[in-house]
């Protein structure tokens, strides 16, 4: 009998431990386990330490991974940032391009417009001039005089049609040796007209200096014509040539 209930128990332990291995939160079949509180204790710890492997396997996946995402982030945010700036651009050009286009007749018309309204009123100012001076007769009859000195060679004679043919040349000598006419591409007026009072200085009572646009011309070009020919002044050399013509005709004059 007494190997009976023997028998009788040992698959009854069995079968208790068997599921406390899984299911150790079971209190009641702990006390009807053949386990001791120490085992119990150290399972329980075996597992603790299973499980903080395993959290911290999945925190060092997790920064891993953490960091692999920012990295791909900053990758595409870089990336975006490239491509917005070169559809910024784009967009830029093609904006720029358009408004060009669609003003650039406009604003071509306005700039000749300007240039214009600048060669007429300088045009103008010479036109009232030399009327002035045709109609002073003490003006005429001195350079008439200047001018029979010089291109006849010889004294006036008191011949009415002579005369009258002087005052012709006078008027004529009086717009060639007056006048120093400059001519400039547009780029370049301003820089020359903001030295006119210079050379202007460098000039005789009885000569006129102009400034003029001429659209024609290459951007570093300059013209100067005087009386004596004409002359054709790089950029560069620019100012002190044209200080040196003034001078020049200055001096021819004072000779002659």
């Amino acid at each position: 009998m007494f190997d009976s209930q023997k028998m009788n128990h040992s698959p009854a332990q069995k079968r208790v431990i068997k599921i406390k291995s899984h299911e150790f939160f079971k209190t009641e079949e702990h006390v009807n386990s053949g386990l001791s509180k120490q085992d119990e204790l150290d399972n329980i710890q075996n597992e603790i330490r299973s499980a903080m492997e395993q959290l911290n396997l999945l925190k060092t996946q997790q920064a891993k991974q953490i960091e692999t995402t920012k990295k791909e982030i900053e990758t595409e945010k870089n990336n975006w940032q490239q491509e917005k700036n070169e559809w910024i651009e784009k967009a830029k050009e093609e904006g720029y391009k358009s408004g060009y286009s669609a003003g650039e007749e406009q604003a071509l018309r306005e700039y000749r417009d300007l240039i214009d309204q600048t060669n007429s009123v300088i045009q103008r100012a010479n036109e009232e001039y030399h009327a002035i001076v045709a109609k002073s007769d003490e003006s005429i009859l001195n350079l008439a005089i200047y001018v029979a000195e010089k291109i006849l060679n010889q004294k006036i004679e008191e011949d009415s049609n002579a005369f009258f043919d002087i005052i012709k040349i006078a008027i004529k000598e009086l717009q060639d040796q007056s006048d120093i006419s400059i001519y400039l591409h547009p780029n370049k007026y301003s820089f020359v007209l903001d030295h006119k009072q210079e050379l202007t200085q460098l000039l005789e009572n009885n000569l006129k200096l102009s400034i003029y646009v001429k659209e024609e011309l290459d951007v570093n070009a300059c013209i100067v014509e005087h009386p004596f020919g004409q002359i054709d002044a790089s950029i560069d050399t620019q100012l002190s040539q044209i200080k040196q013509i003034l001078q020049d005709v200055v001096q021819e004059n004072g000779h002659e």
